[in-house]
């Protein structure tokens, strides 16, 4: 009984290992190619590319007002000069 159960057990870890060698390279290749979807799907890259521009965008708008309030500062210090 017990060299039936040791069968059973070896059968089982041997299936496994092969499962997981014929299926190891499949989903190494699949999970590389839905890495990049931007690769996949032309909406997902094109959103991607406008939350870029609006990143940029929103950074300048920013930079450019600390200027603007810069210039109002330097311009109300100097009339009461």
């Amino acid at each position: 009984m017990r060299k039936h159960i040791e069968a059973v057990n070896n059968y089982w870890n041997e299936t496994e290992s092969n499962i997981h060698k014929t299926v190891k390279k499949p989903v190494q290749e699949s999970v590389k190619k839905y890495d990049d979807l931007k690769s996949l799907d032309k909406l997902y890259a094109a959103q991607e590319k406008v939350n870029e521009i609006t990143d940029v965008m929103q950074e300048n708008t920013k930079k450019m007002l600390e200027n603007v309030q810069s210039v109002e500062v330097s311009f109300w210090r100097s009339i009461k000069a």
